[in-house]
């Protein structure tokens, strides 16, 4: 890119944005999680699935372990398994999922509260 299209005012803005994008990394990060999906029913041919069939990502909306991913990355296997920012692996259940707007929402088996940057998280659970 050349220096001379870019304006010294959006120079500011540009390192604004930056500073802004890398300061909501920091403080939500440790609420996303990988997922990793396996299918352990039978096949149409009598198989065990056996083998990991999908992955994704998703982030935690409770610190007693709610996460939000997609429809179709939770129905790509009955076994989940989540894993942390910390790099600590979790069973997950499937709580309820949604085809039409692709939103599902598992349960991460933990035994201490888990985590949760998302400023909701600390009000949902005080008020629920």
């Amino acid at each position: 890119m050349n220096d001379a299209f870019i304006d010294t005012h959006d120079i500011g803005l540009l390192d604004a944005y930056s500073q802004a994008v890398i300061t909501t990394l920091a403080d939500t990060r440790a609420g996303v999680v990988s997922l990793r999906l396996q299918n352990t029913r039978a096949t149409r041919h009598g198989r065990a699935g056996g083998s990991t069939s999908g992955s994704g990502s998703g982030f935690l909306v409770t610190p007693d372990g709610y996460l939000l991913t997609n429809h179709h990355v939770a129905s790509a296997g009955d076994r989940v398994t989540v894993t942390l920012d910390d790099g600590g692996e979790h069973a997950a259940q499937q709580v309820g999922s949604d085809a039409h707007t692709d939103l599902a929402v598992l349960r991460v088996a933990a035994p201490t509260p888990l985590h949760c940057p998302l400023p909701w998280a600390a009000w949902s659970i005080s008020c629920g």
